[in-house]
């Protein structure tokens, strides 16, 4: 017994004297040097990696990760406002008919940097399902302007963009998303401009298309050309966003406002009822050839009282005469219609 516990003992002053620690004999012999085998009261507890980096997971009981942001650089926060240019420019839904959908746009309204949502006879916007939808954007979403006509919501508006899902008779001209982004980025400063979108099932009628300067298009299969409303919204909201990072040169014009154009539109009908003018075409498509022509330009304020000018001479020259005219002739009464037999029929996605 003696001579067992001496030569134990030789044996332990050996290992001493060397300076290396015994390795465990047992089933962790393979574990990385920086390893280790933790015991406690109730034997093998853990094995952890005594690793210099942190580790990239949440432990429980710690501090939260850093969470690698591929936006950010050499650890500078990534730029999260909305370019300038876009807080002019109006999101406008006629009619929403479903809740979710307006919940849907908002939250691509968000994406894309747009902040100002207008509503024209919407559904109830504040309900679950709107709330739902726009998760991340309920300051959009309970900020948003209700009106009753598509005229209040578009007045102090100096560029109007409807939006279609084809070409019409009277509405042939159709620009892309970019033409339209680059004309929305580049208006004057202090200037507001404004996107117009139709309803889910049948989009805009031609009555409120007349309402808008241009008219945008969404390239898309011919087979089935319509877009679910908020995928439109997001689609012209990016190609604002990425115009709105490298803007053209902003001109130092005075744009007419939405109602001096609108006026201009009603004077020029009257002036032409006065002349007794008549066309081989019906008044609404004749005045609907006069938008597309004034549309396709930036009326200036001095541009608009111009036409004013010229159109003040005609009512003085009528009256100077004492010429018979009608009171509210076909062009006045052209100029107000409300067409809605040629609205679009196509349908779009709805949420199920």
């Amino acid at each position: 017994m003696g001579t067992s516990q001496q030569s134990v003992g030789r044996r332990a002053q050996s290992r001493s004297a060397r300076g290396t620690p015994r390795q465990h004999p047992g089933p962790f012999r393979h574990l990385h040097p920086h390893e280790k085998v933790s015991f406690g009261a109730r034997g093998l507890s853990q094995l952890h990696r005594q690793s210099p980096l942190p580790h990239p997971r949440r432990r429980r009981g710690g501090n939260k990760a850093p969470i690698h942001d591929p936006g950010s650089c050499n650890g500078r926060e990534p730029v999260t406002t909305s370019p300038p240019s876009l807080s002019h420019i109006r999101v406008v839904l006629v009619e929403p008919a479903q809740a979710g959908n307006i919940g849907s746009v908002a939250r691509a309204m968000k994406n894309a940097g747009l902040t100002r949502l207008y509503l024209v006879r919407p559904v109830d916007h504040t309900t679950g399902d709107a709330r739902k939808m726009a998760h991340g954007s309920g300051d959009i979403l309970y900020g948003a302007t209700v009106t009753d006509t598509l005229d209040e919501a578009l007045e102090g508006t100096i560029l109007t963009v409807g939006t279609s899902a084809r070409a019409r008779k009277d509405f042939d001209v159709l620009y892309g998303p970019s033409e339209v982004a680059t004309r929305l980025v580049s208006l004057p400063a202090d200037c507001e401009g404004a996107l117009v979108f139709g309803r889910e099932k049948t989009g805009l009628t031609n009555d409120e298309l007349e309402k808008c300067q241009l008219l945008c298009r969404i390239p898309s299969a011919h087979s089935y050309p319509s877009l679910n409303l908020s995928q439109a919204v997001l689609i012209m909201g990016y190609e604002l966003y990425r115009t709105a990072a490298n803007p053209d040169e902003r001109p130092d014009l005075e744009i007419a406002p939405y109602e001096q154009i609108e006026a201009m539109y009603a004077h020029v009908a009257g002036g032409l009822d006065m002349l007794g003018f008549s066309s081989h075409h019906r008044p609404e498509t004749f005045m609907r050839s006069i938008r597309r022509l004034f549309g396709r330009i930036q009326l200036e304020k001095r541009d608009v009282s111009t036409l004013h000018r010229i159109f003040r001479h005609i009512d003085r020259f009528v009256v100077r005469h004492n010429i018979q005219v009608e009171p509210d002739g076909p062009m006045s009464r052209a100029n107000r219609a409300t067409d809605v037999s040629e609205s679009e029929t196509e349908k779009t996605d709805e949420p199920e």
